[in-house]
């Protein structure tokens, strides 16, 4: 297609140590798209060896380049590019990742929805997905599963992006007004929640690489409340311990709970000396039962309390550099 708006870079994806594509607004003029001196990358690259406009995507071109470092993180700038009605781009310099291992990967699911209470499961049920990568990370491709064999694999017709700590949501319906209020970014089908004690998995692959993957059963812990989500509290955390998750109690307009693209609640702790006792105190979360106080790390209770202080007595003298979080119960 043609504008009457310069062509824009749209996104880079490294699709293997040694390619790179590039997706831009509009059809591309094929002599500059393809002139390897309008693309240079940082950390010792420099000029890609071809550049390839895509036979039947004109928006697309196809780098080869030098091998690229293994978790490397690079400096993509494209320069002097033009469309079909001459208009030349804007020196654009974005980043790009190079992950051998797409199974580490920081995309982490964050926040289901399994038994929706205002509309129908096959209307209501949706996944969240959270991006702790410091780049963008394109998930079309990717495949939605579990034990049982159902499974759908993530075709959007073009890169399907969740950006540097950021949200994705997915879900079986689109339409805001028939899905319980969910603004959703992909629409999957044949892929389903249990609502059964039994619990279920969801599993996020990259061809035949797991990037992440929860098994939530009743018997182990995890909720399954009608009409409320299960939200992850710690995003860095375990995410098949139970005790990392809370039901939501954020209410959509339809009545149900979830708190889609939101952090759910962290508890800010103030950490003070008094003698050699550390005390700790922190800001009273909304519905909260109770506060786990746990050791980072090894994720160890220390205590349980009502109260939002606490005093950890001899640690301020403790050599093991230990940190805490404290997390609501709900």
């Amino acid at each position: 297609s043609t504008s009457n708006s310069k062509p824009t870079l749209l996104f880079a994806s490294v699709t293997s140590a040694t390619n790179i594509d590039i997706f831009f607004s509009e059809n591309l003029d094929q002599t500059t798209a393809q002139n390897t001196s309008n693309y240079s990358i940082d950390g010792g690259i420099g000029n890609p060896v071809s550049a390839v406009l895509d036979a039947t995507n004109n928006a697309l071109v196809h780098l080869t380049v030098s091998t690229l470092a293994d978790f490397g993180t690079y400096d993509l700038t494209v320069s002097n590019l033009k469309d079909l009605t001459n208009l030349t781009m804007v020196t654009t310099t974005v980043s790009i990742y190079f992950n051998a291992n797409p199974a580490q990967t920081p995309v982490v699911i964050t926040e289901f929805m399994r038994d929706p209470s205002a509309v129908n499961d096959s209307e209501g049920e949706f996944l969240e997905l959270y991006n702790l990568a410091g780049v963008p990370v394109n998930i079309n491709g990717w495949i939605l599963t579990d034990n049982a064999g159902e499974t759908h694999t993530i075709n959007n017709g073009s890169p399907l992006i969740i950006l540097p700590n950021d949200f994705l949501i997915l879900g079986l319906n689109g339409d805001v007004n028939s899905n319980g209020g969910i603004s959703v970014d992909y629409v999957y089908s044949g892929f389903y929640l249990s609502n059964s004690g039994s619990g279920d998995q969801i599993i996020l692959m990259n061809g035949s690489e797991i990037i992440d993957n929860v098994s939530f059963t009743t018997v182990s812990g995890f909720s399954n409340q009608t009409g409320k989500s299960n939200e992850l509290i710690y995003f860095d955390g375990d995410n098949n311990v139970p005790e990392n998750w809370q039901v939501s109690n954020s209410q959509l307009s339809s009545g149900d709970f979830a708190s889609p693209k939101q952090k759910t609640h962290s508890v800010n702790v103030v950490v003070q000396v008094f003698g050699n006792d550390l005390i700790l105190s922190w800001n009273a979360v909304s519905n909260a039962t109770s506060y786990d106080v746990l050791e980072a790390g090894t994720e160890t209770l220390v205590t349980n309390t009502a109260n939002l202080t606490v005093t950890l007595v001899g640690e301020a003298i403790n050599q093991s550099n230990k940190f805490y979080f404290v997390r609501a119960k709900q």
